[in-house]
C-alpha cells in the first residue's frame, strides 16, 4: 500500500550519508509501526520510539540524525515520508477521490501524533 507512494518520492532528498538513510522496507515498516502505536494511545516521543524499536527492530532506533546539539534516532526521517503522503492523501480528498480512505486515516493517525497539521487536515476531510 505504502510501496506506491513511496517510490514517487526522490530517493534522497536528505543529503544524509547512505548508513545512515533508511530503506523504502524499513520506512514503510516505520510508518506502519507509527500507525499501531497511535492507534488507541498518545505517546510521547521517548514511548514511541520504544514501541517503534519494538516493531521494527533496534536500527530503527539509531542515533544517525544530527538534530540541535544531538542526534534523533533513525526512525523520525520518517515523518517527511508521512506529511508527504498526507499532503497528497489530502488533494485526492479535496478532489473528492474516495480510493486510499484506509491509508488516509493511517496517515492521519501517525501525523497526528508527530504534531503536524493533523488537526487542521481532520477537520477538513469532516467538512467534505
Amino acid at each position: 500500500m505504502w510501496t506506491g507512494a513511496l517510490s514517487a518520492l526522490p530517493s534522497n532528498r536528505t543529503g544524509l550519508a547512505e548508513a545512515a538513510r533508511m530503506t523504502p522496507e524499513q520506512t514503510e515498516a516505520v510508518i506502519e509501526a507509527i500507525a499501531a502505536a497511535l492507534e488507541d494511545a498518545e505517546l510521547t516521543t521517548d514511548e514511541l520510539t520504544e514501541a517503534i524499536v519494538t516493531a521494527t527492530g533496534p536500527w530503527a532506533g539509531d542515533l544517525v540524525l544530527p538534530a540541535f546539539q544531538g542526534m534523533w534516532a533513525r526512525w523520525r526521517q520518517a515523518v517527511a515520508v508521512v506529511m508527504a503522503i498526507l499532503k497528497s492523501l489530502t488533494l485526492m480528498v479535496e478532489r473528492k477521490s474516495h480510493c486510499f480512505i484506509s491509508l488516509l486515516s493511517r496517515a492521519l493517525a501517525a501525523a497526528w501524533a508527530l504534531g503536524e497539521r493533523a488537526g487542521f487536515l481532520a477537520a477538513e476531510l469532516v467538512a467534505h
